[in-house]
């Protein structure tokens, strides 16, 4: 049986409810788990959301982060260890972010998987196709007019026209929705200032799997500050879900595995995978 009695330690110190969730990949799905756990906390304008999670989908990030903010005034969200891609999209929607030492956030810049095999990259960033032309420029000193006589067709025959439309309309989809989700809160930061921090979360790291601090965040113009008080108690929970969710906690091919936790202090519930790839399962309480 899952458990979080820390957060008996979190509410106290905060002085309002907090939710836990840990996913391995943020989905639309989460949605109506999360709908019913908020259930269990009415009655409060302030909230809570111990965030543990390696990425997923954009839309199911902003519909999360949407979810909570038509529920609550004022959200904080605690990412003691991972907060990565999808998952820093999501908090910049908090009023303020409580991080330690340990956080690992990361650049929105959306990806393409592909297939993994031969000499392809198991996943494309936008950002590989957006700098392809710089990359022409500095190591093969090709000529502007060269690059651009040349640099569409030669993307072209690599990667199917449609994909690279994809690509573009995902990067500007990621920098809509971190404009609107950055504008949710009580924050008087200009439409500038708010495109200042999409477009370097975006387009200023060198990598996708970039481990951001909390304090590049902070420096970025975001609220971010550590709490030693909850400290020890958001970090035992964080490495209690790094011990449960994904695939890599099985001893076993043939065993069911968690891939998502969500809970409160009156609800516990975590959704199993099957090994069998026959769908999933929500477990717990409530």
């Amino acid at each position: 049986m899952l458990s979080f009695p820390e957060l008996n330690t979190l509410e106290t110190h905060l002085g309002h409810p907090v939710l836990v969730l840990g996913a391995v990949n943020l989905e639309l799905d989460l949605v109506a788990e999360l709908y019913e756990a908020l259930h269990t906390i009415d009655g409060h304008e302030r909230l809570g959301v111990l965030i543990y999670t390696r990425g997923g989908i954009v839309n199911a990030a902003r519909r999360i982060a949407l979810l909570l903010r038509e529920r609550f005034e004022h959200i904080t969200f605690i990412a003691p260890h991972y907060c990565e891609s999808a998952g820093t999209l999501t908090v910049l929607s908090g009023d303020h972010i409580v991080a330690s030492p340990a956080s690992i956030f990361s650049p929105i810049d959306p990806q393409l998987s592909g297939t993994g095999e031969g000499s392809g990259p198991a996943a494309v960033s936008s950002q590989d196709v957006r700098l392809f032309g710089e990359m022409a420029k500095a190591w093969f000193h090709l000529s502007d007019d060269e690059v651009r006589s040349n640099a569409l067709s030669t993307m072209a025959e690599a990667m199917f026209p449609t994909t690279l439309t994809a690509f573009y309309r995902t990067t500007l989809e990621v920098k809509t929705i971190a404009h609107e989700l950055l504008a949710l809160h009580r924050c008087e930061r200009s439409s500038q200032a708010r495109g200042e921090i999409v477009d370097r979360l975006l387009f200023e790291h060198h990598s996708h799997n970039y481990a951001v601090t909390a304090q590049e965040l902070k420096l970025l113009g975001l609220s971010v500050a550590s709490d030693e008080t909850i400290e020890p108690a958001s970090w035992a929970v964080a490495r209690r879900l790094g011990t449960r969710l994904g695939a890599g906690t099985r001893t076993r091919d043939d065993e069911d595995w968690t891939d998502t936790v969500v809970a409160t202090r009156a609800r516990v519930r975590w959704r199993r995978v099957s090994h069998q790839g026959m769908g999933f399962t929500w477990e717990g309480n409530g």
